[in-house]
């Protein structure tokens, strides 16, 4: 070491923070003793005060506004974010309970949508501060957390009845819609095992693998732009994808 900064605690009566005094330097191989006296007032810039993650942080997720959200296996009834430019610090003030275990989450502009085992969550805001929840009014629980992808503004998902879709859009907001209930029913949505259902977005359309009981996967593509959607099946077998904004590619692992 060749400087040390010494800070000095300022307590308030509902307060506390620990504030620069001065920096020393080292003589030799050590540091000399150092008498001093300063008010409050003359201290200097504030200690940020940081507080570590959970060690099981999960689905980190950057929400505009430089700030991130994620949620803990170990408290999963609890969404939480980041201080803002600070993505190692946790502030208790910024978590927010739910009444479902969170499955995953999805950030569609200034919204993120933690997608439980019972209702959706809407959480909105410029700032982990003041981010205002909204439970939606429709219970679609999220079965497949690697369903969960986000298409213009939209959060798209399996849930026990369909592919579901939530917006903070004025003319979905508060509710999720089952956008393939035209397309299959109860009992043929069951049959495709959902549970297993491995999605993600591509050029206004959504691309969708099962695995159904038997083994055997199957594909799906769901062409949003042709209205509500279009559903065409494919050959194609797919086991993970990832989609390239950079070079705006889809790419799948082709299951063996």
């Amino acid at each position: 070491a060749v400087l040390r900064r010494i800070y000095k605690v300022v307590s308030g009566t509902e307060t506390e923070s620990i504030q620069f005094i001065a920096e020393q330097a080292v003589s030799g191989f050590t540091f000399p003793a150092l008498t001093f006296a300063v008010k409050d007032e003359d201290a200097g810039e504030i200690l940020p005060t940081l507080v570590s993650p959970p060690e099981d942080l999960s689905w980190m997720s950057y929400v505009p506004g430089n700030f991130y959200a994620g949620f803990s296996p170990s408290k999963p009834r609890t969404v939480m974010f980041s201080d803002v430019d600070r993505p190692t610090s946790w502030p208790i003030d910024y978590m927010y309970d739910v009444r479902d275990d969170v499955v995953a989450l999805a950030v569609a502009g200034n919204t993120v949508f933690a997608l439980t085992e019972g209702y959706t969550w809407a959480f909105t805001g410029t700032g982990p501060e003041a981010m205002s929840p909204c439970i939606l009014s429709t219970p679609q629980a999220c079965i497949s957390a690697r369903s969960v992808c986000v298409l213009d503004g939209a959060v798209f998902y399996a849930s026990q009845d369909g592919v579901c879709m939530a917006s903070s859009a004025a003319d979905y907001a508060g509710t999720v819609s089952v956008i393939t209930k035209k397309y299959f029913s109860k009992r043929e949505w069951e049959a495709l095992n959902p549970s297993t259902c491995v999605m993600d977005t591509y050029d206004g359309a959504l691309y969708a693998w099962f695995t159904l009981t038997n083994g055997v996967r199957q594909g799906y593509m769901f062409d949003l732009s042709e209205g509500a959607s279009a559903l065409v099946t494919h050959d194609e077998q797919a086991k993970a994808l990832f989609y390239d904004v950079r070079s705006d590619n889809l790419y799948y692992t082709r299951s063996i």
